[in-house]
């Protein structure tokens, strides 16, 4: 299996992209290397952010709910569960008796568009309010005890800017980092190099990143899928 490279690995390289991080230095400069490490801490924020990483996907947790209680300040409830934060919430269902059935997850205009928000029942759907204080909202409101929600999230990329090495990435996503991150701080921020340069680490970073997302990003099934053949009945 190839390598995975650390934090503080990728930054290094991303220096020697720029000609920042010489291959005859013991180490790069702890200052320019501090740099680079921000903006490999940036640059993870905004990819989590951004699009649903499979990777950033921890598995389910089980919410509990309280009869007549409508709204869940999610900040408090999910704590240690989960220390990185949410990004969004992909999948949740209602755990009851036994028994999972999905609920719908809606915008907050169609949950505000609800007009009797304090009905009472069994739960259908749910509002995640991605507020700094994120919220939890159900509807309608659960009428009794012992029911639960089963969350699935993406949650934040964990930092690396104070020197964390766990960036969490996938082997196959390092490359992209390297350049990336090369792109960001050979603009002036750590060195300023040639224009048609930084557009050569601007352009594989984006064709390391297309590749990663038409394949490595996404789910897989069975291939060929077996399908009736046309026109037979």
């Amino acid at each position: 299996m190839s390598r995975l490279f650390n934090a503080s690995e990728i930054a290094a390289e991303a220096l020697r992209k720029i000609g920042a991080y010489a291959i005859n230095d013991s180490a790069p400069d702890p200052r320019e290397h501090g740099l680079a490490l921000n903006w490999l801490d940036l640059v993870m924020a905004e990819l989590s952010g951004t699009q649903k990483c499979w990777w950033l996907v921890p598995q389910s947790i089980d919410l509990d709910l309280t009869s007549g209680t409508r709204t869940y300040l999610l900040t408090n409830i999910l704590g240690s569960l989960a220390p990185d934060g949410m990004v969004f919430p992909v999948r949740a269902a209602l755990l009851r008796n036994g028994t999972e059935t999905d609920l719908r997850l809606v915008t907050r205009q169609e949950y505000d568009a609800i007009a009797a928000k304090a009905t009472a029942g069994t739960p259908e759907l749910l509002h995640v309010d991605r507020l700094r204080e994120a919220t939890m909202n159900v509807y309608p409101v659960p009428a009794e005890a012992g029911l639960q929600v089963r969350l699935t999230f993406q949650k934040f990329a964990p930092t690396v800017a104070a020197g964390g090495n766990n960036h969490g990435l996938r082997l196959s996503w390092q490359r992209w980092a390297i350049y990336r991150v090369a792109s960001d701080i050979g603009d002036g921020t750590v060195r300023h190099v040639p224009v048609n340069e930084l557009k050569a680490l601007e352009a594989k970073a984006r064709e390391g990143k297309a590749a990663l997302d038409a394949y490595d990003n996404r789910e897989h099934q069975s291939y060929p899928r077996r399908v009736k053949p046309y026109g037979v009945m």
